[in-house]
């Protein structure tokens, strides 16, 4: 089996299955999020996740329940039934011997943890995240490990201040080019546009020693 995969985000997934030149399954998201998958001549079937990402059911085009998930606290499937299809805890993707791909690195559900090293150094203000095998942090319930590196916790936080930063900037370039330059009659004041970018770059000095390793593993 060949897979046809999308990396244009910062996690990669699988988009179709391609077996002898041919596509036997194609996966439908929206971002990260599964929605449903078309298998050959089987009837579409659609995703139901839970909040961390878990597929917990599959219904049908008639809305019929095709299978249902639970799962142990680190993602062992119960009971290890077949679903016809590979994701599984924390919408991730399983192999024929249990393992699930985090893309660094495998995850072993029966143990709650990798089978390699974290190639993340971890965070010396967070202790747990120095263990170098443990899956997101040991808090399956709260955090998961997509990229097999650091938490989703951590990269929401890191998203979350680029988002904001992105957004101050487009806000003031359209409003330096809607006003003159040092015109406090303006539609907005340069002290403001500037009070602005200080509150961003205050706010992601606070937190850049917590972030730092972050970025770098990021990039």
């Amino acid at each position: 089996v060949d897979y046809l995969v999308d990396t244009s985000a910062w996690l990669s997934h699988v988009v179709a299955d391609v077996e002898d030149g041919e596509v036997e399954t194609v996966y439908v998201r929206v971002g990260d999020q599964l929605l449903g998958l078309r298998q050959g001549g089987a009837q579409d079937r659609f995703y139901h996740l839970d909040a961390l990402g878990s597929v917990r059911a599959l219904t049908n085009q008639a809305g019929a329940s095709a299978a249902a998930l639970t799962y142990t606290a680190f993602g062992r499937r119960l009971p290890a039934g077949e679903t016809g299809q590979v994701y599984g805890f924390a919408g991730e993707p399983w192999s024929p011997v249990g393992l699930a791909y985090h893309r660094a690195r495998w995850l072993d559900p029966v143990l709650g943890r990798f089978g390699s090293m974290d190639p993340f150094g971890g965070s010396g203000g967070e202790p747990v995240s120095l263990h170098k095998y443990l899956f997101a942090n040991g808090s399956p319930v709260n955090r998961s490990d997509p990229s097999g590196m650091f938490s989703v916790a951590e990269m929401s936080l890191v998203g979350s201040i680029r988002s904001v930063a992105s957004s101050i900037q487009i806000d003031v370039g359209i409003s330096i080019l809607a006003s003159e330059p040092l015109d406090p009659g303006g539609g907005i004041s340069n002290a403001l546009m500037l009070a602005s970018l200080a509150s961003v770059g205050f706010a992601i000095v606070h937190n850049w020693r917590a972030l730092i390793t972050a970025f770098e593993a990021d990039w």
